[in-house]
C-alpha cells in the first residue's frame, strides 16, 4: 500500500532524470497525455495509416497512455477506426510502478513514494493481427467507416430566429456539438446541449389556464 503524503508538509517535485532515461518514441508510436486535446492525435494517427506527402505510410501504429490519459487513448483509437477502412485492433492493459519524489516544506527528509499506475497499449493495423489475442477486435463494417475527406460538414443552417423555425436552429447546433464531441473537442455533457424545450412547456401551461 502506497504511503500517504501530507501535502501541508511536502510538495511534489518533478524528476527530470526520468525523461532522459525513457527511450524516444518510434515514428509510428503515439504517446497520449491527459492535458492535450484529442484532435491533434487523431489527425496524426490517420496520417500515419493513410500516408501524406510529408509523412510515411505505416501499416501498423501504436497508441499508448497511462493513468488519466487512458480514456483519451481509447477514444482516439475508436475514432481512427471510423475514419480508416479495415483497421484491426489489439489492446494490451498492464500496470507500471511510478516513483514520485516529494521535498519537505519544513526542512524534513525528502520522500520517495512508489505507486502503481494502469497503462494501455492499443495497436492499430491495416494488416491482419493475432485473432487469438484476448484484446483483439476485428475491423468495423464498411458502413460504419467514413473517411476523412468524405465526412459531411455541419451546414449551420436554421439558426434564424424568425417565426417558429427557432427549434430547428437549436437542433443544428446540437448536431454540431455532437460532431465536435466525436473529435474530442467537446465533452459528452456539452454535446447534449440544452434539454429543456420552451415551446412545449409554455404551450401546456397556457392550455391549463383556459
Amino acid at each position: 500500500m502506497a504511503t500517504r503524503v501530507d501535502r501541508k508538509e511536502y510538495r511534489r517535485v518533478r524528476d527530470e532524470s526520468v525523461k532522459d532515461t525513457k527511450p524516444a518514441a518510434a515514428e509510428n508510436e503515439i504517446r497520449v497525455v491527459a492535458n492535450h486535446g484529442q484532435r491533434h492525435y487523431i489527425t496524426y494517427a490517420i496520417s500515419l495509416l493513410t500516408g501524406t506527402e510529408e509523412k510515411k505510410k505505416f501499416d501498423t501504429i501504436k497508441i499508448s497512455a497511462m493513468g488519466g490519459a487512458i480514456f483519451n487513448a481509447v477514444n482516439i483509437a475508436e475514432i481512427v477506426k471510423r475514419r480508416v477502412e479495415g483497421v484491426h485492433q489489439i489492446t494490451d492493459i498492464a500496470t507500471e510502478i511510478v516513483s514520485d519524489k516529494y521535498e519537505s516544506i519544513e526542512s524534513k527528509k525528502p520522500l520517495e513514494v512508489e505507486r502503481k499506475v494502469a497503462t494501455i497499449l492499443v495497436t492499430l493495423s491495416t494488416k491482419a493481427l493475432d485473432t487469438k489475442h484476448v484484446g483483439y477486435q476485428a475491423p468495423l463494417p464498411i458502413t460504419d467507416v467514413v473517411e476523412q475527406e468524405d465526412r459531411p460538414r455541419p451546414t449551420g443552417s436554421g439558426r434564424g430566429r424568425g417565426g417558429r423555425g427557432r427549434g430547428s436552429g437549436r437542433g443544428g447546433r446540437v448536431s454540431d456539438r455532437a460532431e465536435k464531441a466525436r473529435e474530442g473537442r467537446y465533452s459528452a455533457r456539452e454535446a447534449r446541449g440544452p434539454t429543456r424545450g420552451r415551446g412545449s412547456g409554455r404551450g401546456s401551461a397556457r392550455g391549463g389556464r383556459d
